[in-house]
């Protein structure tokens, strides 16, 4: 996947500003492949990430750098994680659906997209909302029931399933202080993740353009048709 030039991200930035975390990572998508919005939507959490991660290596490189703070002494630990080595994890292509069997009940269920995130979103519990969303088809001692009356237990057992068959759609981290050795799984949202870079990377464009624009007069265009590279040497020049 090619990166985004810099007008690009300035637009895609833009646009991000009144959209939510979920939708922010579909805007980037959109900008970078020739897939409508609504096929985006459409593709399993897992997929969805796999492309922002391949996006974010095309943008900044594999590295990434992060960090996270110990829930039990506050001590802050720098994190660096390798986009291949999340993409890894992904193995071969997910089944459009899985099967689930736990004592009389048995389940067909779907994996999450972008569509089902927006529509439970706002909703009081949205997990078991979400899980709903995805379940084709339920039965209970072979008898066909909705999916809003399957017990707990069943909805976790599904959930477990859709995670183990689209692992980049929930990546959690296992991470230990050095300060104080307390251990702890940490949630990466690879999405937020990507987003903020963006953030800051159009910032950053914003002020080069500002700068340089001040110094020679130049427009906005032109400024962002440059390399970053030549930017780099004309703020140079000028001492910012």
């Amino acid at each position: 996947m090619q990166g985004l030039t810099a007008s690009q991200i300035l637009d895609v930035w833009e646009r991000g500003q009144t959209a939510n975390p979920v939708e922010r990572g579909l805007i980037l998508l959109v900008a970078a492949t020739a897939d409508s919005w609504d096929a985006l939507a459409a593709l399993p959490l897992g997929r969805r990430d796999s492309w922002l991660l391949q996006l974010r290596a095309a943008i900044f490189g594999s590295r990434m750098d992060g960090v996270a703070t110990c829930p039990a002494c506050d001590e802050r630990l720098d994190l660096a994680l390798d986009v291949d080595d999340l993409l890894a994890r992904a193995g071969h292509e997910s089944a459009a659906t899985v099967l689930i069997h736990d004592g009389r009940y048995q389940v067909e269920a779907r994996l999450p997209t972008t569509n089902d995130l927006l529509a439970v979103m706002s909703q009081a519990e949205a997990r078991s909302r979400l899980i709903e969303r995805c379940v084709v088809a339920a039965s209970h001692d072979g008898v066909a029931i909705a999916a809003s009356l399957l017990p707990e237990r069943v909805i976790t057992a599904v959930a477990a399933r859709l995670a183990e068959a689209d692992p980049l759609a929930q990546i959690e981290l296992a991470l230990a202080c050095p300060a104080c050795d307390h251990r702890w799984s940490l949630l990466f949202d690879v999405g937020t993740f990507v987003w903020t870079e963006i953030d800051a990377l159009a910032r950053r464009a914003l002020d080069e353009v500002h700068r340089l624009a001040r110094a020679y007069g130049w427009r906005e265009a032109d400024i962002l048709g440059m390399s970053a590279w030549r930017r780099r040497a004309y703020l140079e020049l000028i001492g910012a």
